[in-house]
């Protein structure tokens, strides 16, 4: 439930860097549309792509590091955004004790939504990875010389 709150502000975030830094596109039929875009370079696909995702999860942790410091006297923003970090990858040492109840609910709000947003980070990344890898054998194959060779490997039944 909770990915599929951020999955659609994760796609708006990465419609809005589209129209900031567009790709080039390649008009294959002449109708004056785009059929195919060029994939760029993989620190500008995965920046473009993953940057309001990562911000959204920075804003969380800073916002229950906050809560857990406004609810914990001796925690310091420092020590609570380390904790939440480690919560948040589900790592958990164990090293920081939460001790009072606002605190306890809290983080169990807090591990509900942080853990289901990176599950969905891990998944906007394959997902990212795959349509890549496609876009670039697209690009392979356009770029392609017809020749005999390249026949003979299209050709599947002999």
């Amino acid at each position: 439930m909770v990915e599929n709150t951020f999955v659609p502000i994760f796609k708006l975030g990465q419609k809005w860097f589209e129209r900031l830094f567009p790709q080039q596109g390649i008009d294959l039929n002449k109708d004056g549309k785009n059929d195919f875009m060029v994939p760029r370079h993989p620190v500008i696909y995965y920046s473009k792509n993953l940057i309001a995702p990562v911000v959204i999860m920075t804003l969380i942790q800073c916002a229950s590091a906050a809560i857990f410091t406004a609810t914990e006297e001796d925690l310091s923003f420092g020590i609570a955004i380390y904790h939440c970090m480690v919560t948040a990858t589900t790592v958990g040492y164990g090293d920081i004790s939460l001790t009072n109840n606002a605190s306890r609910m809290w983080a169990f709000v807090h591990i509900a939504i942080s853990v289901s947003l990176l599950a969905a980070l891990i998944s906007l990344v394959g997902k990212l990875r795959s349509d890549r890898r496609a876009a670039l054998h697209k690009l392979k194959l356009l770029r392609a010389r017809l020749d005999c060779e390249l026949m003979m490997s299209l050709d599947l039944d002999g």
